[in-house]
């Protein structure tokens, strides 16, 4: 089992960039997968999985939970599992955080038999 907190205001995936036929993953995104994989420690995980996450924004700011959740699980490839199709189980949730400095986002990930 993986689980670890993300402290920080949560984001969402942003689309790919297109820039003379190339595409690209903007920068705000890249550094944010970074962060969330900073944050993972624990072995990775070789046969199908489920994944929990919650967020807790502060930021009123309205976020769709779907491109909240693209985000965490794109950044766990080759750090949790070898490739988000590995995923059979995913439970993600969306919550207000109260204060700015309670901003988070906890993942759990857990092996399950084939």
């Amino acid at each position: 089992m993986i689980e670890f907190i993300v402290y920080g205001e949560p984001r969402s995936k942003e689309r790919a960039r297109v820039v003379n036929g190339h595409a690209y993953t903007p920068k705000r995104t890249r550094d944010a997968e970074e962060v969330i994989r900073h944050f993972c420690r624990g072995p990775l995980i070789d046969g199908p999985c489920h994944v929990h996450v919650q967020f807790y924004c502060f930021n009123k700011r309205r976020r769709d939970l779907d491109n909240m959740t693209k985000l965490v699980l794109d950044a766990l490839n080759g750090c949790a599992y070898h490739d988000d199709s590995q995923i059979v189980g995913l439970a993600a949730s969306k919550h207000t955080a109260e204060e700015r400095d309670n901003a988070r986002t906890e993942v759990t990930i857990w092996g399950v038999a084939a």
